[in-house]
């Protein structure tokens, strides 16, 4: 008897003649408020048909919903069936498939051979094997389909609410899920990421603030300082940069002197690798008092290059336990020596006037001499000049008056600390 309904159902289908208007019965459908569900679809499996029967595009890839309507497919839109009255008479009831049904139902899926609805979750967790050992299967919406339009959004929201539908979404949510290892692994990527880009743009303004010659800390902290402001500039239109900041990291004095450094070293290399093409050099050296009072020496070379342009780059600055001639000349050889630069291939030198720099016998012109015996010994001119500056001023009466009027006023300020503030606050 069911089997029979069943096909006059979609026989009537196609039935040319339309029912009048006063035989027609018209089905009212819900409001569009009713109840709404947002459902993730799942990844796309390997192609496996869950309904034999059918070999068209809605069965098989389970995991999406095949909607008709999308695709123009209408003669699944529309069904008709016919029911004979006591009277006599024919009546027709029309029955379609309304769009708002996706919207409110996602999980629907059309059958075009069947002409059944099912449900996409459902068939999917099928599909993975998920529903092996379930108490609460049901087969109306996975395998036999659902047919009974007339009931359609009443038994749509009864099978979102039965326990066969909630098992199945909490089953595929927790095959789905990411372990906790892989979560923590991809935060600490996700940081790791942040982290590396921040710290590019750090480097980018200690290049900037070094190629100018701007200090990068404050007098009293570093917020002042030129570094952390600069940062604080580019962070104007980034946000994560802003929370970044807030950690100061990598800005440490610490951590910034060692940037500094590398990035130093990374210009020496370059500069020595032009000079080591230029074959040739002469030394230029110079030993100085800081304001710590502690003996430097400062190193640099002096070449000329394949345009025959004239180059003197300073190779560093060394603090020094005494000015002896054996050790200033082991602190140049061993600079040389770090910047695989063979002594030999010294053809010039050029030093103060001093004896423990410029002696024939134990300077260090004369100790250069013994290991490159063709490095011709200069004095240097800037100190000629102003050894014959001095001369000249001694021999003006008012220019020596000057200097020594401001040399007696520098040693009555300097050491007495009771004039010495008094100054600095009159210098302010």
């Amino acid at each position: 008897m069911a089997q029979r309904k069943l096909t006059t159902f979609f026989a009537a289908r196609e039935a040319s003649t339309e029912p009048s208007q006063s035989e027609s019965v018209a089905e009212e459908l819900p409001s569009e408020d009713e109840c709404d569900m947002n459902l993730s679809q799942g990844d796309s499996e390997s192609s496996f048909n869950i309904s034999p029967d059918c070999d068209c595009q809605c069965c098989m890839n389970v995991a999406t919903p095949y909607h008709p309507l999308e695709v123009s497919d209408s003669k699944v839109s529309h069904a008709h069936q016919s029911k004979e009255r006591e009277d006599g008479k024919l009546k027709t009831y029309s029955r379609k498939i309304q769009p708002s049904w996706y919207d409110k139902h996602p999980w629907i899926s059309v059958c075009t051979s069947k002409y059944k609805i099912f449900c996409t979750v459902c068939r999917h967790a099928k599909q993975k094997n998920l529903l092996n050992f379930s108490k609460c299967q049901s087969s109306t919406f996975v395998e036999d389909g659902f047919g009974n339009w007339r009931k359609a959004l009443q038994r749509f929201q009864e099978h979102e609410k039965s326990m066969a539908h909630r098992e199945t979404l909490m089953k595929i949510a927790a095959s789905s899920s990411t372990s906790i290892a892989t979560r923590l692994s991809n935060e600490c990527e996700k940081n790791q990421k942040l982290n590396r880009t921040m710290l590019m743009k750090v480097l980018s303004c200690i290049r900037y603030l070094a190629r100018q010659g701007l200090p990068l800390r404050g007098h009293n902290n570093d917020i002042e300082g030129n570094l952390y402001q600069l940062l604080l500039l580019q962070a104007e239109d980034n946000d994560r940069m802003k929370e970044w900041l807030l950690k100061k990291e990598y800005i440490s004095p610490i951590i910034v002197n060692e940037i500094v450094a590398l990035m130093g070293q990374g210009v020496l290399r370059e500069i020595l690798t032009d000079i080591r093409s230029s074959t040739w050099f002469s030394l230029i050296a110079d030993e100085a008092t800081d304001i710590s009072h502690n003996e430097q020496l400062s190193l640099s070379i002096r070449w000329v290059d394949s345009h025959y342009t004239i180059h003197e780059d300073t190779l560093g600055i060394v603090q020094l336990e005494n000015t002896k001639a054996s050790t200033l000349y082991s602190v140049i050889k061993d600079i040389l020596i770090r910047c695989s630069l063979p002594i030999t291939q010294c053809r010039g030198q050029a030093f103060d006037g001093a004896s423990n720099m410029s002696g024939v016998r134990n300077g260090v012109q004369a100790l250069v001499k013994k290991d490159a015996d063709q490095a011709l010994y200069v004095h240097c001119l800037a100190h000629s000049l102003n050894l014959c500056v001095q001369e000249v001023a001694k021999k003006c009466d008012l220019v020596c008056n000057v200097m020594e009027l401001i040399y007696e006023l520098v040693q009555l300020i300097k050491f007495s600390p009771k004039r010495q503030a008094p100054f600095d606050r009159l210098r302010k």
